[in-house]
């Protein structure tokens, strides 16, 4: 009876535990921030994008709009948690993993930042997450944070053309859910394992 619910457990673990909690947090009490993509040739669409596949080259738009809710300052950035980094800013107000601050703001002030980034071929035949954020400070030991994942897409060794016809590449989607497809071959296992006694 052990067995059966330890190995129960174990699955539901990799099932659940394997979704990648990847959102976008838009208020705390000093302010917010709302952040969209956009693709090549579409709308502005609201982050957190996962799912699709990018080339190598392939231009897209980070949008951050933010607005305070206190006298004080704002850091924002974008990040990447990986050690290879990923993509390349060729237009915005700071790159990767570096911030741009706005110091001496009042209540109700709010401005909208762009980026134009690129997948710059470091990283390849994988998935790479992007995140953003913003930090409100009042003062040296009280702020507040916002932000979170912006974009998890699968970048592709191909390159860019740069014809735009092809949408956001997503033909493929070798994103999606990491994790999730070796969950569902352990799932099958041990459906097998079960009904093979």
């Amino acid at each position: 009876m052990i067995n059966k619910w330890l190995i129960f457990m174990s699955v539901a673990v990799l099932l659940f535990g394997t979704v990648n909690v990847f959102a976008w947090i838009e208020n705390c009490d000093y302010g917010r921030a709302k952040a969209w993509i956009q693709l090549q040739d579409k709308k502005w669409q609201e982050v957190p994008i996962e799912g699709i596949t990018l080339k190598v080259g392939e231009p897209f738009k980070v949008k951050i709009e933010v607005q305070i809710y206190i006298s004080g300052n704002i850091h924002i950035g974008l990040s990447e948690p990986g050690a290879t980094l990923a993509y390349d800013v060729i237009d915005g107000p700071s790159s990767i993993n570096d911030l741009k601050g706005e110091y001496q703001l009042y209540p109700g002030w709010n401005k909208t930042y762009i980026w134009t980034i690129v997948p710059n071929g470091n990283w390849v035949e994988g998935t790479a997450p992007l995140n953003g954020g913003v930090w409100f400070v009042k003062g040296p030991d009280d702020m507040c944070e916002v932000g979170g994942g912006i974009l998890l897409a699968y970048i592709s060794s191909e390159k860019w053309e740069g014809n735009g016809n092809e949408g956001d590449s997503g033909k493929e989607s070798h994103g999606g859910i990491p994790g999730f497809e070796l969950s569902l071959l352990i799932l099958a296992f041990l459906v097998m394992w079960r009904y093979r006694k």
